[in-house]
């Protein structure tokens, strides 16, 4: 078994459009690298390659296209959070998002009890309100102030990735493990 995902690869020209953004500097920040950026459609945790390509081989949805539109942060365990790139254009992504939880629903594996948020991960930071040093909440609203106009318009989706997730000292190590074109 393998720590899988379920995500879109973003093509080369919107990579370098985002690693372009500001992101705050220190030893608690992150910033995730252009080989590992991505757009999550579903986590499921620990599971067998070929049962969960299995159930999404026959996922059946139109190619579209969607939008990066501005930045935002989450606030996670322990004061870390993660910033990140936001996403238009929802109904079509909601429609794939849909199309492969009934998929993976329907072949026994667990989804997400939680709304679905549409977001590409541009860097983690570690417990921001315990340091004295490194990235402060200035830094954050810099960052969010710097990338509100973000804009980055048609980007086509013609498949979807089943990844799996390494755990490294230098963050999560992905691998396409397979994929799934969309029609």
């Amino acid at each position: 078994m393998q720590r899988l995902f379920i995500a879109i690869d973003l093509p080369d020209a919107v990579i370098a459009e985002l690693k372009r953004i500001w992101l705050p500097t220190g030893d608690d920040v992150r910033a995730v690298r252009n080989d590992q950026l991505h757009l999550t459609l579903h986590f499921l945790g620990d599971a067998e390659v070929d049962r969960v390509a299995e159930a999404l081989k026959n996922v059946s949805v139109p190619s579209f296209k969607f939008s990066i539109v501005g930045t935002g942060y989450f606030v996670g365990r322990g004061a870390s959070f993660v910033l990140w790139a936001g996403v238009s254009n929802y109904a079509k992504l909601q429609s794939l998002y849909s199309a492969i939880a009934d998929a993976l629903l329907t072949h026994g594996f667990n989804t997400e009890d939680r709304p679905y948020s549409p977001h590409i991960t541009l860097a983690r930071c570690q417990n921001l309100a315990r340091r004295k040093k490194g990235v402060s909440w200035t830094d954050v609203e810099k960052f969010i102030t710097r990338s509100a106009n973000l804009r980055i318009a048609d980007i086509p989706i013609t498949r979807f990735g089943l990844y799996s997730s390494t755990p490294s000292n230098q963050g999560p190590i992905y691998r396409c493990e397979r994929e799934f074109l969309l029609h």
